[in-house]
């Protein structure tokens, strides 16, 4: 029956695609699309906004502490900070 068969793979298929629609990357991270994965942002980027393909670098002489960070209040000046 290749009716059955056919189906089958049609079904396969279209799990693979309801699966790749369904995942989200949400702030903080982003998509990296060689992969089709959700990464998290690296360190001394962020990323406020969910459903995108890059981070946001801090300004210069500025970076987050660890990944996956969301905002640019996230960005702390490199070195010593004077009161």
């Amino acid at each position: 029956m290749p009716v059955l068969k056919d189906i089958k793979i049609f079904n396969e298929i279209n799990d693979f695609f309801i699966h790749q629609i369904l995942e989200i990357c949400y702030n903080g991270t982003y998509r990296n699309v060689t992969l089709n994965l959700c990464e998290k942002c690296p360190v001394g980027e962020y990323q406020p906004m969910d459903l995108q393909e890059s981070c946001m670098k801090c300004k210069v002489n500025f970076t987050t502490e660890a990944e996956g960070k969301n905002s640019e209040s996230d960005c702390k000046c490199k070195g010593k900070i004077y009161n």
